[in-house]
This record gives structure tokens, C-alpha cells and sequence, in this order.
């Protein structure tokens, strides 16, 4: 039986680079020229190509087989971190690329644009969605104080005693009640360097860590493609307090989910992870956590 390729039609060239040079790794097969075509099986050669290892037949014969997905790290009693966006209805797109990146680990991200349908009760929902976020994020730019409901929603926030963070556009500062919080800069081209500083900051946070890190491993178990694995890792490699189990969650991931396990960048933040973290494991449990 010969095996078949054709991934002349994708566009992801790191997603395929990263698939082939897996299989380099494990030696399961040759390279020719480039891969945008290969063909495995029978030592058969093209001019844009690879050959079997006809001794790791079988070998790549596991290797392509579907993986179990990790279901073991759900915990339908953990609840995502909720977080409330407040902003002028002005900077919309910069409020929906900040949701986006906070959406990609796990948190909920309320935004009012997106969010509430123009037949709902809108100033229940509002009430509703401040009474339970866990942050209250204001995005602060020339329009922030000069919407009618900014201001209202920051003060609901704080008075409810709400984890309060403000993303500052260059040039704007945080005003009134919100001065006396945390703030963080942000330029409108680049939020994904402002919302990593705030990732960072949830997984020290005594009272959130421990739901934000749960989610990262989730979606990280879930990742569909590479990118999203190297992506997601990437996150994972900065935190340097993971527990025992979290670590054990990490590398499961690892071996039940081939966009990880395919992916080497991904594998390489993971070892930089556990290594980081190893204080909290065995030397019999660190030695168990393969990520070669």
C-alpha cells in the first residue's frame, strides 16, 4: 500500500514544513526536493518528493494514525474568567481584536457591540454582564471619556471592588477613580504585546490563576492547527507556577494531539515549561514527562 500527499493546494507552508520535518525527525522518511508534493510508499521517486524508509513502514504506519483527543483535564465545575471590555463605540476594532486574543486561552470577553442584540433590554445586560465579570478592562483613547457610558460602567466596576485594568493608548492616561488602578499601554496596530502582559499578570494572580491556567491547557488540548499550538505554547512557556497536575495535563496535550506533537516549536516551548517548573515534580515524575 503506498501512501499519498497532495498538499499542493495549502497555503500554511509553516504548518507543512513543520509536519514534514516531524517525520524527519523520527527518520520515517527521505527527503528529495522541497514539499509541496510528496509521495511515500514502494521507494517510488518524484522530482518534488520524498521516499519511504521501507524499515519504518510500520513506524509511519502509527504515525498516521488519528489520535485520541485529551478530554481528561475537563472540569465542568472550573468557570472561565469573565472579562468586561469598556470602550467608545469609536474604537470598536481595536476592542474586537483585544477580545479576540484574551478569546484565543479561554477567557470570555464581553463586548457591547458584538455582544447585545438591539431588541435586548441592553442596560439590564450591562448591569448583568459588570455584576459578574471578574475584570473590568477599560480601553482607554480620546473618545473613553467622552462616552456617555463609560464613565458609569467604570464606576459600577469599582464599587463593585472589581479586578480593574487599563489599556492606554499612546498618548491617553487613565482618569478620575481609574488613576488610582494598574495601567498598561497599548498600540492600536499591535494589542496582542498588551494582552500577553496582562496573561502574564492573571497567572500570578492569586484569585484567578488557577481558572485562567486550567482554560490555557483546555484550549491548548484543543488546538485545530499548528499555529495555534506554537501560539498557545508560547503563553505556556512564560508561566513559571504550574503545579504538578497542570504539568501532567501539559504533556498529555502533548502526546494525544498531533498539531502539537507535530509541531516542533510547540514541543520546544513545552520542554522550556516543564523545565522551568520541574522544582514541583519528582525526579522519577520529570523523567516521565517525555517531550523529546
Amino acid at each position: 500500500m503506498d501512501f499519498q500527499f497532495d498538499c499542493s493546494n495549502t497555503d500554511d507552508q509553516d504548518e507543512l514544513k513543520n509536519w514534514t520535518n516531524a517525520l524527519y525527525k523520527e527518520e520515517l522518511i527521505e527527503p528529495l526536493r522541497g514539499f509541496k508534493q510528496f509521495r511515500i510508499g514502494r521507494g517510488q521517486v518524484q522530482s518534488h518528493g520524498f521516499v519511504i524508509n521501507h524499515s519504518k513502514r510500520k513506524d509511519i504506519e502509527e504515525f498516521l494514525k488519528p489520535k485520541k483527543k485529551n478530554n481528561k483535564i475537563i472540569n465542568s465545575s472550573i468557570e472561565p474568567i469573565k472579562v468586561f471590555l469598556s470602550y467608545s463605540t469609536t474604537n470598536k476594532r481595536t476592542a474586537g481584536s483585544i477580545s479576540k486574543e484574551l478569546s484565543k486561552v479561554g477567557i470570555n470577553v464581553f463586548v457591547a457591540h458584538d455582544d447585545i442584540n438591539v431588541s435586548e433590554e441592553w442596560k439590564k445586560r450591562i448591569l448583568d454582564e459588570l455584576k459578574n465579570c471578574d475584570i473590568f478592562l477599560a480601553l482607554i483613547t480620546k473618545k473613553f471619556k467622552e462616552s456617555e457610558w463609560t464613565a458609569q460602567e467604570a464606576g459600577i466596576a469599582i464599587g463593585k471592588k472589581k479586578k480593574i485594568i487599563s489599556l492606554c493608548v499612546t498618548g491617553h492616561a487613565p482618569y478620575g477613580f481609574l488613576a488610582d488602578y494598574q495601567a498598561k499601554n497599548v498600540k492600536t496596530n499591535s494589542v496582542n504585546k498588551a494582552c500577553t502582559e496582562i496573561l502574564k499578570e492573571l497567572s500570578k494572580d492569586r484569585k484567578l490563576k488557577k481558572r485562567y491556567k486550567y482554560y490555557l491547557i483546555r484550549k491548548f488540548s484543543s488546538s485545530k492547527k499548528f499555529t495555534d499550538a506554537i501560539e498557545i505554547s508560547s503563553i505556556i512557556r512564560e508561566i513559571d507556577n504550574f503545579e504538578k497536575k497542570e504539568l501532567i495535563d501539559i504533556n498529555n496535550c502533548s502526546k494525544e494531539n498531533d498539531q502539537i506533537y507535530n509541531a516542533p516549536s510547540a514541543m520546544r516551548n513545552l520542554q522550556q515549561a516543564i523545565f522551568k517548573n520541574k522544582e514541583v515534580l519528582s525526579i522519577e515524575e520529570y523523567e516521565k514527562l517525555d517531550l523529546e
